[in-house]
């Protein structure tokens, strides 16, 4: 099992706030990852119980389709702008989920992919897939940072800091000189002609949390940027006073 997930801290009006809107930027990762795997190819708006969790088709048309999950969402979303999304598979090997939670306090928003694959499997497919979805998060989110790993189970260096895993995206231009422990360093284009980082772990594999290889170069990784001053701590990831 592996995450993706992009921390973030959206303007105060921002449009996902909007229930419309927040749905439609989760359409195009939908529309990304359809492309990478089957599994993939229909989102059903989460719900209390299975029978629930089934009946609404968030990016299809028809009567159960994206009008009514919208109706639905709309109604949540005035308690709590969350969004919770599932593939229908209940085989956890097979699941995944995408959950988009807009925060209007002092925490950081977040954008949440789970995939419930065993260990050494990726339905994305090598790490350049893997990156690659990262990358649209950042572009769509515009994160504080972004990261590939299990939470729940990733040991960290620093317990106060978020952690690097398979792959951490950073809003800040680096190269391999800047951290040589990399074994990829993927540029990422902003809007405006800003540009992030993309740093990879393990390129001939599927990042796996048990290798201790992997873990540490991972966790090398995270002490560069410790030394850099650029790896977040859980406090930065508050959204700053006034904002």
């Amino acid at each position: 099992m592996f995450n993706i997930e992009a921390l973030f801290h959206p303007p105060k009006d921002t449009g996902l706030l909007d229930a419309a809107q927040a749905l439609q930027s989760l359409e195009g990762v939908a529309g990304f990852l359809a492309a990478q795997h089957p599994d993939f190819n229909e989102w059903l708006l989460q719900g209390d119980s299975l029978e629930d969790a089934s009946r609404f088709s968030a990016f299809s048309a028809g009567m159960n389709g994206r009008d009514a999950a919208l109706a639905i969402i709309n109604q949540r979303f005035r308690s709590a702008p969350v969004i919770g999304l599932w593939n229908g598979m209940e085989e956890s090997s097979k699941g995944a989920t995408m959950t988009l939670s807009v925060s209007t306090g002092p925490y950081a928003s977040e954008m949440t992919l789970h995939f419930g694959e065993l260990a050494n499997e990726c339905r994305l497919g090598n790490y350049r897939q893997v990156a690659a979805t990262l990358a649209l998060l950042a572009q769509t989110y515009k994160p504080v940072c972004a990261y590939v790993y299990e939470p729940t189970t990733y040991k960290l260096v620093y317990d106060d800091r978020v952690g690097v895993g398979w792959m951490i995206y950073l809003p800040v231009k680096l190269s391999i000189k800047d951290v040589p422990e990399a074994r990829a360093v993927i540029p990422v284009a902003q809007d405006g002609g800003a540009e992030g980082t993309i740093l990879v772990s393990v390129i001939d594999a599927v990042f796996n949390e048990k290798n201790r290889e992997h873990t540490d170069i991972a966790h090398a990784i995270e002490t560069r940027l410790v030394d850099l001053e650029l790896l977040p701590t859980f406090v930065q990831l508050l959204r700053p006073a006034g904002h």
